[in-house]
């Protein structure tokens, strides 16, 4: 069965994205695949950037200065297994928060579009598509990250906490390995505990899917105006066309998208790291941002920013490829 969604009623439309060469199977296939590949190339940046947002304060007893600093004295100190900790529990839970997140992005996607063509053949005061296009990705791609956010967020909590064990005289947890990580969050704090800082998670991930698929659409759309203009020899190749200009577009969208949300990013692992009872108490997004740029100013908030940035930029790049 073909997924594609065809506009067999549109009229043309120059400027218009062309959505037919966004296959469900196809993104489905590479996203799951590319998932597991990128937890083993990138985990360990960001375990390095889950570090730096947290050291110098009472849940991490680090001191890395920079990104290689920091790989080179963990290697030295916790060995090649300490810069994959929490990696099997990425690559148990990735595959199906691929299948939520682009299953869920292709059917809300070919629901509107239906929708909307339809409503716009019959009413003429509808703005043309493209017009709305900047919003309907934003709205789409935002809705796609919270639903997949349901697989995500525990998984997120669990890798956290497993990431900061290593080497940190401070950590508040000492769990053993990933299933033992779900079987105390479970008996200690309950469902509660696996959707600690939900709330601030959907801030920083539905924004950044947002962003990344409005900084991915646009500039995609804006590099394939610039090619065809200039006449470039590759965009003569469609393959190669469209896998250049995805992999740009997506390297583009995903560095965007770090810088924009990295300060509710820090608040997110500080909140789903501490301990209950520990006297640095992190309450909510708003709260704990507050609470950081005080202590530790506004460079507190990018904390871990580069790494981070090192590990989405390539990720959204190649996942759109």
């Amino acid at each position: 069965m073909d997924n594609t969604y065809q506009h067999q009623d549109l009229p043309e439309d120059e400027d218009a994205i062309e959505w037919s060469k966004y296959n469900l199977k196809k993104l489905l296939g590479i996203g799951i695949v590319f998932s597991l590949l990128s937890d083993l190339v990138l985990h360990p940046i960001d375990l390095i950037a889950t570090r730096m947002m947290v050291q110098g304060t009472q849940l991490g007893a680090y001191n890395y200065k920079n990104t290689y600093h920091a790989l080179m004295k963990i290697i030295k100190h916790e060995g090649i297994k300490g810069i994959y900790r929490g990696v099997p529990v990425s690559m148990l839970f990735n595959p199906l928060n691929q299948i939520l997140y682009y299953g869920s992005y292709d059917t809300l996607k070919k629901g509107f579009e239906k929708s909307y063509f339809r409503a716009e053949s019959e009413y003429s005061f509808l703005p043309s598509y493209s017009v709305i296009a900047s919003l309907v990705y934003l709205t789409l791609g935002g809705c796609a990250e919270a639903i997949s956010g349901l697989v995500w967020v525990p998984m997120d909590v669990v890798v956290s906490r497993l990431q900061i064990q290593g080497n940190n005289a401070r950590a508040p947890y000492s769990y053993r390995n990933g299933r033992d990580a779900f079987k105390k969050i479970w008996v200690s704090d309950g469902i509660r505990g696996f959707y600690r800082a939900y709330g601030s998670a959907m801030m920083v991930d539905v924004p950044s899917s947002a962003i990344a698929w409005l900084g991915y659409e646009t500039f995609s759309a804006a590099l394939d105006r610039f090619c065809d203009k200039r006449d470039f020899q590759f965009s003569q190749n469609e393959i190669i066309h469209d896998s250049v200009s995805s992999i740009i577009s997506g390297f583009y969208a995903g560095t965007l998208a770090a810088s924009f949300t990295n300060p509710i990013q820090v608040a997110t692992v500080r909140m789903q790291v501490q301990k209950r009872g520990q006297t640095l108490q992190y309450k909510n997004g708003y709260q704990t941002m507050r609470s950081i740029q005080a202590c530790e100013g506004v460079l507190g908030l990018f904390r871990g920013l580069g790494p981070r940035i090192m590990k989405i930029a390539p990720t959204v790049g190649f996942g759109f490829f």
